[in-house]
């Protein structure tokens, strides 16, 4: 999924397009190519040629043994499908590819939040600790220790303020709140002016969709009714899709909901334990496909076929 991209009709990420239709060009280290088959062009001879992230290739010195060397890592083409034309800086935006992350704000709450939570955790590690006893009698299993939620509890009875990890927290606390460490954490920037622009105007711009392209690096920009055709088209084959009358998400839910109340007995598992294995909003797979550039398809009347994923992550 890109990471600068939101998401548009079927868990697809989006990001408008550059250059016109169908043209060629080389700028701003971004290749962008003709998006179509050659005249008898067949399976992967069809398409954009893509151009690998990195090239290795067996380089041999004179009178030395075959070495490998690595190529200058070069940017993926992007092959636009949608009749958007894309701005310089949007070219150079969607070259950096679709694992590009720009650089975030710095969250001062979250910040505290962690910081606060990293001295509950110093707290509760000397408590176990100086309390080896305690350790013995709250054994369990490790798949729910791993997989347990953490309370907000501080140890009991507290510290006092005397105490050297008390005093230690106190100064953590002090210097990671101070102006001058908070101004210290400002990252440099990794987009221009420019691409942020574009990538704006990009996550607000709904009618294109952004996406990787199957089997290959390049990046791909196509009309979002283009994309939402072939997704309806492969749905509609009866041969392996058939519409439901409902969703059958919460009845899914309900019968997992009891098997695991009723194993909870056997297991002896709590009902804390059970809610833990259970997701507080259940919601239905997402489909969505990428493009196979490389099989023939010829523009503007016939995209390319998208292979289907169905996605559970989340």
């Amino acid at each position: 999924a890109a990471s600068f991209g939101g998401v548009v009709g079927g868990g697809v990420p989006v990001i408008p397009r550059t250059v016109g239709r169908g043209s060629s060009l080389v700028d701003h280290g971004c290749t962008v190519r003709r998006c179509g088959p050659r005249p008898g062009g067949q399976g992967s001879s069809g398409g954009p040629r893509t151009v690998p992230e990195t090239q290795e290739r067996m380089v041999a010195p004179e009178g030395g043994a075959l070495v490998q060397r690595e190529e200058r890592q070069r940017p993926p083409p992007i092959c636009n499908l949608s009749s958007r034309v894309l701005s310089a800086s949007e070219v150079s935006l969607l070259a950096k590819g679709l694992s590009f992350v720009p650089t975030p704000r710095v969250d001062h709450i979250k910040l505290q939040e962690d910081v606060q939570a990293f001295c509950r955790s110093l707290r509760w590690k000397f408590f176990w600790e100086t309390h080896p006893d305690l350790v013995a009698q709250r054994e369990e299993h490790p798949s729910l220790r791993e997989f347990s939620t953490s309370s907000q509890l501080e140890p009991n009875p507290p510290l006092p303020l005397s105490h050297p990890l008390e005093q230690y927290i106190s100064m953590l606390v002090d210097r990671t709140t101070s102006q001058p460490f908070l101004r210290s954490l400002q990252p440099t920037q990794n987009l221009s002016d420019a691409e942020r622009d574009a990538l704006s105007g990009l996550r607000r711009d709904a009618t294109v969709q952004v996406m990787p392209a199957d089997k290959s690096s390049a990046v791909v920009v196509m009309n979002t009714s283009d994309y939402r055709m072939e997704v309806h088209r492969q749905l509609g084959n009866q041969n392996y899709y058939r519409r439901l009358e409902h969703d059958p998400t919460e009845a899914f839910s309900g019968e997992i909901r009891a098997y695991l109340s009723a194993q909870a007995r056997e297991e002896a598992l709590t009902s804390r334990d059970v809610a833990l294995m259970l997701p507080e909003v259940p919601r239905c797979s997402i489909f969505y496909i990428l493009p196979k550039i490389h099989k023939p398809f010829e523009l503007p009347h016939t995209m390319p076929p998208g292979r289907p994923i169905v996605s559970s992550c989340g």
